[in-house]
């Protein structure tokens, strides 16, 4: 921990970033932002601070908190660079975003899947379907290389994590 007084939660789904921080004793104006529904309606059930709103278009001032967590999100968007984008500018200080999926780069493609594999300009979509009329999940496994161009482009440091015995990744960005 970095002392850090407030924290968005951005794509928390059922919040437990939040109840880590209760088990940790770790006092901290916790603030979540979901784009499911039900999952704001829990969340504010348990008097959790929670907002219905898109990771791309979140309605906070900038520099609102000094972090921002965004776990286990970008892998579900075509496009994040919108999402990193609004990180940023609700962000004061540090963002901790993980990545669930490998990089493009490091994605076995199975010729013989039964989802749809498609390549974009930021790395390869795969989206699985119930029906023909419904998409029910989209895993982006992003291109590192253009991940890493983007946030050049962008006021902040950046730090690649890839801990041993996990096949998650974790992005620090601290503001510069």
């Amino acid at each position: 921990s970095q002392g850090y007084k407030s924290v968005l939660d951005a794509g928390a789904g059922l919040c437990s970033q939040y109840y880590g921080f209760l088990e940790d004793g770790y006092s901290i104006d916790y603030t979540a932002c979901e784009i499911t529904p039900k999952y704001v309606e829990f969340a504010k059930s348990k008097g959790i601070d929670c907002v219905l709103a898109s990771t791309d278009n979140m309605p906070f001032e900038h520099n609102k908190f000094e972090s921002s967590l965004c776990l286990d999100v970008l892998n579900h968007l075509k496009d994040y660079r919108q999402t990193i984008d609004e990180l940023i500018r609700v962000t004061s200080k540090e963002i901790i975003i993980s990545f669930f999926k490998p990089f493009e780069e490091d994605k076995k493609i199975n010729p013989s899947s039964p989802f749809k594999i498609y390549k974009t300009d930021l790395g390869l979509i795969e989206e699985r379907f119930k029906n023909e009329e419904k998409t029910t999940a989209i895993y982006n496994y992003i291109n590192f290389k253009k991940l890493e161009d983007f946030l050049k482009s962008k006021n902040v440091s950046s730090n690649f994590l890839r801990p041993e015995n996990t096949h998650h990744v974790f992005l620090v960005l601290s503001k510069l």
